[in-house]
């Protein structure tokens, strides 16, 4: 399939541990380090083996970034700085990853959220979120540093 460069982020289709990405496609080890370290995922490691990564729309919210992690693990990053835009999408964006999930026969699904204010856009998210996620423990909202981003 072809692959397409969008700014910072770049889309891509299925990278396996021992493809040779091309030079717009994320690399694997990015990806997998990114789960592991700043998401605190342990997944086994047979379910790094396959890496999906492209651009999602969710609703009204473009560019979502979707990561299907073995089939198991379903990731979507947002970065934003605007904690009223975080509260108008957040219930959008966590209806469409669990149904996403659960469609796809995903075990987990982890809502990214990027910022270069993460105390700020936080403000109310978790509470938000919690009551949004009605007790399914297999739904995790993660707040990070914009520049926990930077390989991918």
């Amino acid at each position: 399939g072809r692959t397409l460069a969008s700014g910072r982020f770049r889309l891509g289709g299925t990278l396996a541990r021992n493809a040779q990405p091309a030079s717009s496609v994320p690399a694997y080890p990015a990806i997998k380090r990114f789960v592991q370290e700043s998401l605190g995922c342990t997944c086994p490691e047979e379910v790094f083996e396959r890496i999906d990564h492209r651009r999602h729309r969710v609703g009204d919210v473009a560019g979502v970034q979707r990561i299907d992690v073995g089939r198991r693990l379903l990731v979507y990053l947002v970065e934003t700085d605007d904690p009223a835009w975080l509260q108008r999408h957040l219930a959008e964006l966590v209806r469409a990853g669990v149904a996403d999930r659960d469609a796809q026969g995903m075990n987990r699904f982890r809502l990214v959220i990027a910022s270069t204010r993460p105390d700020l856009v936080a403000a109310g998210a978790h509470a938000l979120f919690h009551e949004l996620a009605g007790g399914d423990a297999k739904v995790h909202l993660h707040l990070v540093a914009q520049d926990a981003l930077d390989d991918l």
